[in-house]
């Protein structure tokens, strides 16, 4: 019975600032990532503007923005807001903060299950999904808005495949501005799942 805005969703001024602090965390962090391969020698870029279907890179590159717009606001609305928000409310029973805890925790585990099917999955990726779930968790709750979470979650996965070229939860897309060559140790650079699973 709770509407939309009980979620993580009214949306004003807060919001969008949230929103921009999330998309600028998540391309930071990835941007790290690949610093560190490349300084590490464990990635070297072989290429630029790759698009490997019938679109051009400029219009390929559109097409998984949009897409990627619609899972980070999909997935974050159902894992955060509604999961996270039902869960905590459910566990009332406990003190507020192990209640929010245990909520965090649990769609965490959730958003990590998810992704267990995805090619080129295994125990260390699922544990890394899920604790990327545990720091968007904690962008809801300290916020109280989706938008971090939302911009977080969509620039991580913009800025990993579409512009940096490494697999974005075991998935290649085909799309990338960047070409790498990923040649360090599967455990630290994640291997053929990406980044999460190192």
């Amino acid at each position: 019975r709770r509407r939309l805005r009980d979620y993580g969703l009214a949306l004003d001024a807060d919001w969008v600032v949230d929103l921009v602090v999330g998309v600028g965390l998540g391309g930071l962090l990835m941007t790290g990532i690949l610093l560190v391969s490349l300084l590490a020698g464990w990635a070297e870029v072989t290429g630029t503007l790759r698009a490997d279907g019938a679109f051009s890179f400029p219009v390929a590159l559109l097409l998984v923005t949009c897409a990627f717009v619609a899972v980070s606001l999909g997935e974050e609305l159902a894992l955060r807001g509604y999961l996270l928000t039902n869960l905590a409310a459910g566990l009332r029973g406990l003190a507020d903060r192990a209640a929010v805890a245990l909520a965090i925790v649990g769609s965490a585990g959730v958003f990590g299950a998810l992704h267990a099917a995805n090619p080129g999955a295994t125990a260390v990726s699922v544990a890394g999904v899920a604790f990327a779930g545990v720091m968007l968790g904690l962008g809801y709750v300290l916020t109280d808005r989706l938008a971090l979470p939302v911009g977080l979650h969509f620039s991580w996965n913009l800025v990993q495949g579409p512009l940096f070229g490494f697999p974005v939860s075991g998935v290649d897309l085909g799309v990338s501005a960047l070409v790498l060559d990923v040649t360090g140790p599967a455990w630290l650079t994640g291997g053929a799942f990406g980044p999460e699973a190192g």
